[in-house]
């Protein structure tokens, strides 16, 4: 749930990264995969739902899956 609405989180003005270093502060000093995994389903869960042709590739997740 904590992982969810972290996942909203602006970028960072000082440097453009996302998430803001408030959070990737948190991230780092509670490490919880429960919470991190919160988070990364709720980004994936932003995008809406996916529909697509099985044969054309992931190629718009790339960027994306690290």
């Amino acid at each position: 749930m904590i992982g969810g609405l972290l996942a909203r989180a602006p970028l960072d003005s000082s440097d453009s990264a996302w998430p803001h270093g408030a959070v990737r502060d948190v991230i780092e000093v509670v490490k919880s995969e429960a919470l991190e995994g919160g988070l990364i389903i709720e980004r994936m869960n932003m995008a809406g739902p996916q529909w697509r042709d099985p044969r054309a590739g992931g190629v718009r997740f790339l960027p994306i899956s690290g």
